[in-house]
């Protein structure tokens, strides 16, 4: 089966679980056997949506596209990536979570799906490096009935006060959508890269969509929920574009599921890490443990 076929047709399935029929309404109390209303509650069944709440690590698998967007131009696809999140959360005597995060993204080329490490930029027709990216291995995020925010940057997070998640249900399946406010310093300074840096902090908007089996939601018993993950982020130009002085923004764009362990990502992925990461899968299995 081509792609457009199963785009196309009446139901796609995503990490086992079939997606088809009636369109997703909000939850109410008599199908979610949590309190929708209560911050806790949600701060809880968000983690197991993420990850697992007993403090087991999950591994977030992503694959998605990136785009450039200018005023009053479509937008212009530059290429494919795929990445991964390895989650652990460790319960906190407070009720919170303290968040580990392992993150790494390399970029692909959009028909062959290999990695790349260079293109031309379409707007600037330079030849551009597109450098991999591997981040965090601390412990220094937070995830509370605020939501996530990590430690010492506080003056950087917006606050809308504890979260009550919307949540809605559809033929056996419950979606989660998460809304994240970030900045942070930029790495990218004005002074210093003048091309790449679009000012001294950088802003993002993400919206991030879990689906997952209502019957595991609503388990008390079980700490992590089998989910298929859509994810949206906007944000300021990447370093890399050397467009730092332009009008415009990045839209990225994935689709994806949570692995349950480092044996469980895509095996194509998997692969393509050791490539780009010799040693990365082996380091985040060691640490995650």
């Amino acid at each position: 089966m081509k792609r457009r076929d199963v785009l196309i047709s009446g139901g796609a399935t995503v990490a086992g679980m079939a997606f088809a029929g009636s369109a997703p309404a909000r939850a109410s109390a008599a199908e979610i056997a949590f309190d929708v209303t209560d911050p806790v509650a949600n701060m809880h069944a968000a983690v197991r949506m993420m990850g697992s709440a007993d403090g087991t690590a999950t591994y977030g698998y992503n694959r998605g596209r990136l785009f450039g967007m200018r005023p009053e131009e479509h937008a212009l696809p530059l290429a494919d990536w795929e990445g991964c999140a390895a989650r652990v959360f460790r319960p906190r005597e407070d009720g919170a979570y303290d968040m580990g995060l392992r993150e790494w993204l390399y970029f692909v080329d959009m028909e062959t799906g290999e990695p790349i490490d260079s293109m031309v930029n379409p707007y600037t027709r330079e030849t551009i490096e597109l450098t991999p990216f591997r981040g965090g291995g601390g412990f220094n995020h937070t995830f509370s009935t605020h939501g996530q925010g990590r430690d010492g940057r506080s003056e950087f997070e917006a606050d809308y006060g504890p979260h009550v998640y919307d949540w809605m249900v559809a033929d056996g399946m419950a979606y989660l959508q998460i809304d994240k406010f970030i900045s942070f310093p930029a790495y990218y300074t004005p002074d210093r890269f003048p091309r790449a840096s679009t000012g001294p902090v950088r802003w993002e908007m993400q919206v991030q969509t879990l689906i997952g089996r209502l019957d595991q939601l609503n388990d008390p018993d079980r700490p992590a929920v089998e989910t298929a993950e859509v994810w949206i982020m906007k944000n300021d130009w990447m370093g890399f574009m050397k467009m730092g002085q332009w009008a415009g923004h990045h839209i990225w764009r994935s689709q994806g599921r949570k692995a349950m362990t480092v044996g469980d990502l895509p095996a194509g992925f998997s692969r393509r890490t050791e490539e780009v990461f010799p040693g990365l899968l082996a380091e985040v299995e060691a640490w995650s443990a």
